[in-house]
């Protein structure tokens, strides 16, 4: 469970490149930020970590770092960020539920043309197109059969990790 987390350090890594040879880009960013950063000229890594966590729904990057890195237990029903989530998701009817149990029933009957998505502590069952929309490779039937379609129960597996590490490529 090292891409995704490897990748979120990469994305921060490139934004703070970016906010130092282009102080402009670190303006365009503070509408979306819960918090207010430093000037440009004082941005470090932590910095841009804690933006990239915000944008993927984490709280911080210390949230991000305990859901992307596996440790995180099923059992607590963590906060899992909204990672399988953007603004272009939004367009699609989803079938919202409180209750993984009640949106695993669901998956079930709608085996092979829907998936289970966690959004925050909430799940989300959606179709293909709402996966594409976040930029997921088109064979997504073939990587996620071996987790039964279901992106919340297949948490810290190499598929979810490899998922989550496209979306977060990708975004």
């Amino acid at each position: 469970m090292e891409l995704a987390l490897n990748e979120v350090k990469t994305q921060a890594k490139k934004l703070c490149k970016a906010i130092k040879s282009d102080p402009n880009t670190l303006v365009k960013l503070k509408r979306s930020l819960k918090r207010t950063l430093v000037i440009p000229d004082e941005i470090k890594l932590k910095h841009c970590l804690l933006i990239i966590s915000q944008q993927l729904g984490f709280k911080d990057w210390h949230h991000a770092q305990l859901i992307l890195s596996g440790k995180q237990s099923l059992k607590d029903m963590p906060d899992m960020g909204k990672i399988f989530s953007n603004q272009a998701c939004n367009k699609y009817i989803n079938l919202w539920f409180v209750d993984y149990q009640q949106a695993k029933v669901t998956l079930s009957q709608q085996k092979n043309t829907s998936w289970l998505v966690p959004f925050k502590k909430q799940f989300i069952v959606v179709k293909k197109e709402y996966l594409l929309t976040l930029n997921i490779s088109n064979n997504i039937e073939k990587l996620t059969t071996e987790i039964n379609h279901d992106l919340y129960q297949g948490y810290n597996s190499h598929i979810w990790d490899k998922l989550v590490c496209e979306i977060i490529r990708k975004r």
